[in-house]
């Protein structure tokens, strides 16, 4: 049966000898017994007679594979079996790859013969397919590595893919997340206003959608601000297959944009308060002025502000001036009003008076009985006088200082003076001397 199918694709071989395609008959020994002319050319180690070791290799195995037995071989040879063989390497024997199917030569009564093997060459095939996966690690290893979360949505909004940057900026892992939607990842008040609806249908009228500024939240409860980028994915056939997301956190620029703005609406009141001041020439006006504007909702909405002097005849620190409500309830009263109808620092100055015998009495009790030494350098309030340092007091403890500063005034101590622990104390001077200190705090709210 061998030699008539032998000589039968021999016959062949005259007319399509010249084709590139690799055949060759093997026995059940896997003996090559013909090999067509292209093979015989293209690959001139294969001849009638070599006994291939494996189908799996058109070579003389060096080393016997692991887990390789003829057992293998002989019940791959009964049945039909498509393989990819790789021949040739180094640099003057590039490798190519050719494609073999394998069909079992078997008598009517089901006996085993051998096998006759058609080949084709796939090199470009398989270099493609090479270049292909070089860049799809390529782009997987980009993707893995990216400081930012880069999420994949299937046809049902469905996560499907969420790289490391998603693990690093939101807290879930891959498989804590997967199969959910987007949901999981936002706050419940943009999910109440279905913003997810309105980014879908944002990218599926214009196909993407670009730096979309909203805020998500970690697994933690953290809510925080990102920039968001989508595009439809498609396939070969240009069919929707997705979504991609890419996602920013933009949390440190936005604080940085509000601490700014902050900044910049502080430094307007400031610059107001100057314009202000250089109006008048009185002292006790100035001192008016100063803790309106350190109080006032329009200006740096402190609770209360007490001013103290330096008496250098006396030499002593002494309290001047305060402002402020004595309890909650007076504070609203006083700052919704007068905000309600005044929206300027200045239309604010100009229209409170400070009331020694009423609203502003009880602070201004308190101012009076400030009065330190100014020889007394280890005080809080005479080292911010004399070396012009603003400090911060919070729960009773001085606020980026190691230092052990004391906090006396006469028999008693600030902190009991002042009812409150926490507040600001900054320095107030000319340019040619020292002219006093400022405490303001926030005892009420």
């Amino acid at each position: 049966m061998l030699n008539e199918l032998k000589n039968t694709l021999q016959l062949l071989d005259r007319f399509i000898g010249h084709y590139p395609i690799y055949i060759y008959l093997t026995d059940v020994n896997n003996t090559v017994l013909w090999v067509n002319r292209f093979m015989s050319k293209k690959l001139p180690d294969i001849t009638v007679g070599n006994r291939l070791s494996c189908q799996n290799v058109l070579h003389p195995c060096v080393e016997i594979c692991e887990g390789c037995s003829g057992e293998e071989l002989k019940t791959a040879n009964t049945n039909f079996h498509k393989a990819t063989y790789r021949s040739g390497e180094g640099e003057n024997h590039p490798s190519s790859y050719l494609e073999f199917f394998s069909f079992p030569v078997i008598t009517r009564d089901k006996s085993e013969k051998g096998s006759l093997r058609i080949g084709i060459d796939v090199t470009k095939n398989e270099q493609l397919q090479e270049r292909l996966r070089e860049k799809e690690k390529l782009f997987k290893t980009i993707i893995d590595t990216s400081t930012d979360a880069i999420i994949f949505y299937d046809q049902k909004n469905l996560i499907q893919s969420w790289n490391k940057g998603a693990e690093e900026i939101f807290g879930f892992s891959a498989d804590e997340v997967f199969g959910k939607t987007a949901e999981i990842l936002m706050p419940r008040e943009l999910i109440e206003i279905d913003e997810l609806n309105y980014l879908q249908t944002e990218v599926m009228q214009k196909g993407y959608l670009k730096k979309y500024e909203t805020q998500r939240l970690c697994k933690n409860g953290q809510v925080f601000y990102v920039d968001i980028s989508r595009a439809l994915v498609r396939n070969e056939f240009d069919e929707v297959i997705g979504t991609s997301e890419i996602i920013k956190d933009i949390t440190s620029r936005k604080d940085l944009e509000f601490e700014l703005l902050r900044t910049i609406l502080e430094l307007s009141k400031l610059n107001e308060l100057n314009e202000i001041l250089h109006e008048t020439i009185d002292e006790q006006e100035i001192l008016r002025i100063i803790l309106i504007a350190i109080t006032a909702g329009e200006g740096l909405r402190f609770n209360r502000a007490f001013i103290m002097l330096s008496d250098q005849n006396d030499g002593v620190l002494k309290g001047r001036l305060a402002v402020g409500p004595s309890d909650e309830q007076e504070a609203n009263r006083i700052w919704s009003e007068l905000n309600q109808d005044y929206h300027y620092l200045k239309d604010i100055v100009q229209i409170y008076n400070i009331d020694l015998e009423g609203t502003d009495k009880k602070v201004n009790e308190i101012v009076s009985k400030i009065a330190v030494p100014i020889e007394n350098t280890n005080n809080v309030l005479i080292e911010s006088l004399l070396k012009r340092r603003v400090f911060e007091i919070k729960d009773g403890q001085l606020v980026g200082s190691a230092e052990s500063l004391n906090f006396e005034v006469g028999d008693t101590d600030l902190f009991e003076l002042l009812k409150n622990d926490t507040f600001i104390i900054s320095p107030v001077y000319s340019k040619k001397e020292p002219l006093g200190v400022i405490i303001a705090d926030n005892c009420i709210n």
